[in-house]
């Protein structure tokens, strides 16, 4: 049997923190791709927060960081890839956001790297008119420029690179790791000091508008007319963590909320949770919808989220239309859980991270998958 010859990828995600999507979409690929074939590397900003770093290492991947006072400077962003990319080490370069590190695309296609990929996670060019302005404008034209094009949905796509070709590369996860276990969610409801009856409706991601807290928390007042014993649980971090802890005390909900962070073990609160919320303004494909319905949450999303999202336990919901969720919450509390299904209908529905590996290894040995 011939042997391949493993190849190096530098891939560009803007940042390597923990809070960030994409970079899980990234780490669940990672673990799972041959590595005796493929090798990572990657080029990024050092901000603050958690991040990847050791894992990478771990892998046999180096970071390269750029300081961060340049993350905003194209051409300190342009000269510090086309360094990277000079050293003659990669077969592949792989742009994941739409920031100012788009401009290693070109680098790459001056130096001639054989396959330049720009992957698009999002149905949205950014969180605000002003930062879709500016990402527009640092990725003009960039669309042109990779050899391959790739989105995490339909709707992604499309968003992204309008009518110009592309393919979906689902964002997989390690089915396994977040099958619903009971003994993990009697653990975990026992640390929180909940019982068995009361209702726990969780919350996964950044704290930040587009993922739209603020809803969950209206939500919430409004169903403990009818629950009293619901509660809330947000995990993630980020800029409106302060701004979410006073409104929640303005509504008298601070007591009925667990804030709890930054986690790496989301599987285990998934199994604690009875109900996923997932009320976003916008989204590529969200991972963490994914994870809920592989632990066989029954999983509520904003109507603005793409259906690809669906792998059987989802309903998609408007956001005009709060009494429309408590209703749907009511309803799925009087049912008998089915758990167990979870982890059979995320694999069946192309989501297994062990197969969707095998699909960016072909993607950047250069073979059809």
């Amino acid at each position: 049997m011939e042997r391949v010859k493993q190849i190096r990828v530098l891939q560009l995600p803007d940042t390597i923190r923990k809070n960030n999507g994409r970079m899980h979409v990234i780490m669940n690929i990672y673990r799972q791709i041959d590595r005796s074939k493929v090798q990572f590397d990657f080029a990024c900003t050092k901000d603050g927060g958690a991040n990847f770093e050791n894992e990478i290492n771990a892998l046999g991947g180096r970071v390269y960081f750029l300081d961060n006072n340049k993350k905003m400077d194209i051409l300190a962003v342009y000269a510090f890839v086309k360094e990277l990319l000079a050293s003659g080490r990669y077969a592949a370069i792989h742009y994941h956001a739409t920031s100012p590190w788009g401009v290693g695309l070109r680098a790459a296609k001056h130096l001639g790297v054989p396959t330049i990929i720009m992957h698009s996670h999002n149905s949205r060019w950014g969180s605000t008119k002003i930062k879709a302005i500016r990402n527009h404008l640092f990725s003009s034209g960039l669309a042109w420029e990779p050899t391959i094009r790739v989105a995490c949905s339909q709707k992604a796509g499309a968003a992204i690179f309008g009518k110009k070709k592309y393919s979906v590369l689902n964002n997989a996860i390690d089915t396994a790791k977040y099958k619903f276990d009971e003994k993990k969610r009697n653990t975990v409801r026992k640390k929180l000091n909940l019982d068995a009856k009361t209702l726990l409706l969780g919350q996964v991601g950044r704290l930040a508008r587009e993922k739209n807290q603020i809803f969950s928390l209206n939500l919430l007042k409004a169903l403990l007319v009818k629950r009293s014993d619901t509660r809330l649980i947000f995990l993630g971090e980020g800029p409106m963590l302060q701004k979410l802890k006073e409104l929640a005390t303005e509504l008298g909900l601070f007591e009925k909320i667990i804030f709890a962070g930054q986690r790496s073990d989301l599987e285990m609160y998934y199994n604690a949770m009875d109900i996923f919320l997932l009320p976003s303004l916008y989204e590529g494909l969200p991972v963490a919808a994914i994870e809920a319905q592989c632990s066989g949450l029954p999983t509520l999303i904003s109507d603005r989220v793409t259906t690809e999202t669906n792998v059987g336990l989802a309903d998609f919901l408007s956001l005009n239309r709060t009494d429309e969720w408590v209703e749907r919450i009511t309803f799925l509390a009087s049912q008998q859980s089915k758990r167990s299904v979870g982890e059979k209908l995320v694999t069946a529905g192309g989501y297994a991270a062990v197969v969707e590996a095998k699909k960016w290894e072909q993607l950047y040995l250069q073979k059809s998958f």
